[in-house]
């Protein structure tokens, strides 16, 4: 029997992708902050205070939606450098550090929820998926959608 091959196509971050985000973003923070702000970080973080933090793994996995910070971070308007120390797809350990953020203490706290929401959903469907793949490795089988 002859092995069927189908014609797949990887999703690549794109203009649509990005404004897919941006959407949900928008929808995270109005569930998060109700259109307000953060008023307990509004209330115990001086305004002029900075600061950084690292994004760092729990367990052992793959990463994904980095990419997707920078967009989450400009569509919450904050005054936050991101600076990733991974990509999407790599194999991570757990302790490590996959992504730093550095700026305005208060813009740092009320994005986190959101950032860490973002990231921790897609690694851990990424790293399921990485699971199923190499279940099926041995095999003449292929995982094509997740």
């Amino acid at each position: 029997m002859e092995r069927m091959v189908r014609d797949f196509q990887q999703i690549e971050w794109d203009a649509q992708l990005e404004d897919d985000c941006r959407q949900i973003v928008r929808l995270a923070v109005r569930e998060d902050l109700d259109r307000g702000q953060d008023w307990t970080t509004v209330s115990l973080v001086p305004s002029d205070c900075r600061g950084a933090a690292e994004l760092v793994v729990r367990q052992k996995g793959i990463v994904a939606g980095l990419v997707a910070a920078e967009t989450i971070l400009c569509e919450v308007d904050g005054a936050v450098r991101w600076i990733p120390h991974a990509s999407d797809g790599n194999e991570v350990e757990a302790g490590q550090a996959v992504a730093r953020v550095e700026g305005s203490v208060r813009d740092i706290l009320t994005t986190e929820r959101i950032l860490l929401n973002v990231v921790s959903r897609l690694s851990g469907i990424a790293t399921e998926t990485h699971t199923y793949v190499r279940q099926v490795d041995a095999f003449k089988a292929e995982i094509y959608d997740t």
